[in-house]
């Protein structure tokens, strides 16, 4: 390639690297060294604003020509040494930053991203990931994210009808019920205080919201197209009813090669555009990891779904789990003696020879605001016990984005590679750390039945099948 000599520098395998003549590496399995040009040689990048929800988008766009890397660096969240082999997802971790923060975030993101469109390859497309249940900052970053990209339309979908997310008349609901009267309303860093998607948005942008509606929709992808280009704005977000998975199709229809849309939207979405921006392959095995000798279960979320999952999983394992009360983790004189008491457990658990182990943040929270990140607390917990388990293949399962984030971070993470799906919406994924390759499950805190957490573990410790 390029006149270079490809040399095997290392063993077979995932992350095999090779050394070009001049002493220079690359991985065979995530690297591109030629530039390719053919009108089939597309790019496809996607922005998110949490980890969880950069995981469940990006593993659909795994086909049998492409990998997924999700770049886990803020100041770096794309790497240009990446051919179009391999779909790029940035983390922008700007759900929980304050609005001016996540807008700064997003636009320096799409900075870094426009050097990239000059590259000699064919078209580049942007999908805007965003949650399905509308926490974070939708109309800071979507109208942020649009100008940046110059381009005049935000379609906006986050409905996911597999995990019961459907819009219809512009509101969200959640398995039939408004969004706002669910566990949402309560989330600690992102209460959703209305269902109706276009209030929601309209806070601190300058451009017009305007919701299409399901008729529209199910006349097809060209009235679809006329709906929008009938509106003359110079810039727009368009809410988008959709109840099914036909509804989601027809907008990926109506809008994929649109150089002038902006794609946005949770996981299902997402789910509808492969075909229509990427080679489709010979397809992609889904099939479980070589079984893991042992498995930590972390559950940082406070949504009561995840806490439901978590006590279904030790009824069913006799699993005892280290709970970390956030109430004692916020008090000076008593962090350390909760953080110690995590530890002891989980260690004690690891020597009796245990196979699967579990800490949680309890749902209590403090009384007043505090800085304190509890989530990081939990994943100091986690690299403690990363640190001296006896194992050579390690899982996690990992409930809630800013958990996921705080633990890869803690055990040096610096990308996550998707590899399939234990549920819907669940990915599992491929972590590098500095002890090797490692599996990583994670989900979001309301996601997932009451089983959830067991069959992720299964799926870790068994097989696909169990």
């Amino acid at each position: 390639m390029h006149g270079n000599r490809l040399v095997h520098a290392g063993p077979p395998g995932m992350g095999i690297k090779w050394r070009m003549k001049g002493g220079m590496t690359m991985d065979a399995e995530h690297r591109a060294d030629d530039r390719r040009t053919d009108g089939g040689c597309t790019r496809v990048f996607i922005l998110a604003d949490d980890l969880t929800g950069a995981a469940d988008a990006a593993n659909y766009f795994r086909t049998g020509a492409h990998r997924v890397r999700v770049g886990l660096n803020p100041d770096r969240p794309w790497d240009p040494a990446l051919g179009p082999e391999v779909v790029q997802v940035a983390d922008t971790e700007s759900r929980a930053a304050a609005p001016a923060e996540a807008r700064a975030r997003v636009a320096a993101a799409v900075e870094q991203l426009k050097a990239l469109f000059s590259q000699e390859y064919g078209a580049s497309y942007v999908y805007k990931k965003v949650d399905s249940t509308l926490r974070g900052h939708l109309g800071a970053e979507l109208e942020t994210a649009l100008q940046a990209l110059e381009r005049r339309v935000a379609v906006l979908a986050p409905s996911f009808p597999a995990n019961g997310r459907c819009v219809l008349d512009g509101r969200l609901t959640v398995h039939g019920t408004p969004v706002h009267e669910t566990a949402f309303a309560k989330d600690p860093r992102n209460p959703i205080d209305t269902d109706r998607i276009a209030d929601l948005v309209r806070r601190g942008v300058s451009i017009p919201v305007r919701e299409m509606p399901i008729p529209v929709v199910r006349s097809g992808p060209e009235a679809a197209r006329a709906w929008v280009d009938k509106h003359h704005e110079k810039h727009m977000i368009v809410v988008a009813d959709a109840q099914t998975e036909d509804d989601l199709s027809t907008l990926a229809s109506a809008f994929a090669a649109r150089q002038d849309v902006l794609l946005c939207g949770s996981a299902g979405l997402a789910k509808h555009l492969p075909p229509h921006w990427l080679r489709r392959g010979e397809g992609v095995s889904s099939a479980a990891p070589v079984p893991a000798d042992q498995v930590l279960v972390l559950v940082g979320s406070a949504n009561p779904v995840a806490h439901r999952q978590l006590e279904a999983l030790a009824e069913s394992t006799g699993l005892e789990v280290a709970v970390l009360d956030p109430v004692r983790l916020a008090d000076a004189a008593s962090s350390q003696d909760e953080l110690a008491m995590a530890a002891r457990r989980l260690a004690a658990g690891a020597s009796g020879g245990g196979r699967v182990h579990a800490a949680a943040l309890g749902q209590r929270r403090p009384a007043t605001d505090t800085l304190r990140r509890f989530e990081d607390d939990l994943a100091a917990v986690a690299k403690a016990w990363f640190e001296t388990v006896d194992a050579r293949r390690i899982g996690f399962v990992a409930t809630g984005g800013d958990t996921a984030l705080a633990l890869c971070r803690a055990i040096g993470v610096q990308a996550i590679w998707p590899e399939g799906e234990v549920l819907a919406g669940i990915p599992w994924n491929t972590i590098e750390t500095p002890r090797g390759s490692a599996r990583l499950v994670t989900k979001a805190g309301g996601f997932g039945e009451d089983d959830a957490l067991r069959r992720a573990v299964d799926f870790l410790t068994r097989g696909a099948g169990s």
